[in-house]
């Protein structure tokens, strides 16, 4: 297996993890875990829905990460490096901007 598909990959299930508490609303506001915008802050309801809805696009981003590196075989040693990475920085930019997006709206 390809050194960069493993970090990869662990990085990509350190972030399913600490989405799961997102999804179930177990983590209350403050300035360090979460998706910390002025409205997320600012309103608790805006938070834990921001929030939850970015843990889920989460998990689903990183099932897609697998699924794509399987069919491409990125986690095989002749995999390239530049899909793989490609891959990650969609996973996390993905829900990123759609949460942000979502949070935004409260604004209006």
């Amino acid at each position: 297996m390809k050194k960069t598909f493993i970090f990869l990959a662990v990085a990509s299930l350190l972030l399913l993890a600490i989405s799961i508490p997102l999804i179930l609303q177990k983590v209350p506001p403050n300035e360090f875990y979460g998706v910390r915008t002025h409205s997320t802050l600012a309103n608790g309801d805006n938070w834990y829905k921001t929030n939850k809805l970015y843990g889920e696009c989460m998990v689903l981003s990183t099932l897609l990460f697998f699924c794509v590196s399987v069919v491409v075989g990125g986690w095989r040693k002749t995999g390239n490096d530049a899909i793989n990475i490609g891959l990650f920085v969609v996973q996390v930019g993905v829900p990123t901007v759609i949460s942000l997006l979502y949070s935004n709206s409260y604004l209006r």
